[in-house]
C-alpha cells in the first residue's frame, strides 16, 4: 500500500494525499477476549438505544500495559467496519504528525495528511472513523492544546500551510479516543492540561487485590454532559 495513501485531493491548488478508508479498514480477524467486561459498556454508550446509530462520545481508557487497551479499540472497529486510524504518542510527536506536511517523492511534493487530519477527512467519506491517540499523556502540552478544538464540539482542525479548515460534516461520526498508562511507574508522561482533561473524564478506580494486574479507569465525555465509569475485574 502506498505509505502516502491512495486517496488525492486539490486543495487551494496544493496536491493533498491521504489513506481512504479503503486503506483503513481493518480486516484481520481480531479476537478480544473481554477479561473486564468492558464491551457492554462500549455498546451503551457508542450507539444510540432507540435507533442503534453510531453516535460515540470521547473515551479515554487507563490501565497497565498488557491489559488489552489498544486490541480493544482496534477490535471495536473491526467489528463495526468503521476505518481505523491510530497515532502513537510521544514527545517527540510533532506537528506533521498530527496535521500533516509536504512530503518530497518521485519528483513531485504533496502535502500529506496527518493522522488527526486523516480521521476527518476519512469520516466524511466514510460516515464515520475511529481515532485512537495512543498514550495520550505522552502528547507535550503544546500538543495537547492542539488537539481541542478536535475533542469538543468543533470536530475541526487548522491548517495553515493549505489555508484549509477541515471540518467534520454534519450527520459524520468520529471516534475519539485514547489509551494512557498510568503516569507513576512509566516515564514520559504528563498530566492532561485543563482544557483536554475535560474532554477526556478520567476517574481513577479504587485499589482491588489483583495479581499483577490493575483495573481500568473509564471515562467519557459528552459535550458539556460527562460520564464517569469505573470498571474493574
Amino acid at each position: 500500500m502506498n505509505q502516502q495513501g491512495s486517496g488525492a485531493l486539490n486543495i487551494n491548488g496544493i496536491e493533498v494525499r491521504y489513506m481512504t478508508p479503503g486503506d483503513l479498514r481493518v480486516t484481520r480477524g481480531l479476537r478480544y477476549v473481554d477479561t473486564f467486561d468492558l464491551l457492554p459498556m462500549f455498546q451503551r454508550l457508542c450507539f444510540n438505544p432507540i435507533t442503534r446509530a453510531f453516535d460515540p462520545p470521547n473515551i479515554l481508557l487507563t490501565g497497565f500495559k498488557g491489559n488489552g487497551k489498544s486490541l480493544l479499540f482496534a477490535y471495536l472497529a473491526e467489528q463495526n467496519q468503521i476505518p481505523y486510524l491510530a497515532l502513537d504518542c510521544s514527545e517527540e510527536t510533532k506537528e506533521r504528525h498530527i496535521k500533516g506536511g509536504f512530503v518530497a517523492k518521485s519528483g513531485s511534493t504533496p502535502f500529506v495528511l496527518g493522522t488527526v487530519a486523516n480521521a476527518i477527512q476519512v469520516a466524511n467519506e466514510a460516515g464515520a472513523a475511529m481515532l485512537v491517540f495512543e498514550e495520550l499523556n505522552a502528547l507535550s502540552p503544546q500538543r495537547q492544546k492542539e488537539l481541542n478544538a478536535l475533542t469538543d464540539f468543533r470536530k475541526k482542525i487548522e491548517i495553515p500551510e493549505l489555508s484549509w479548515r477541515l471540518e467534520l460534516q454534519p450527520n459524520c461520526k468520529l471516534f475519539v479516543a485514547g489509551t494512557m498508562n498510568p503516569s507513576g511507574p512509566y516515564g514520559g508522561t504528563y498530566e492532561l492540561n485543563e482544557d483536554l482533561k475535560s474532554k477526556f473524564t478520567k476517574e481513577r478506580p479504587p485499589s482491588f487485590p489483583l495479581p499483577r494486574k490493575a483495573p481500568f479507569s473509564f471515562g467519557a465525555s459528552v459535550g458539556r454532559e460527562q460520564t464517569v465509569l469505573t470498571t474493574t475485574d
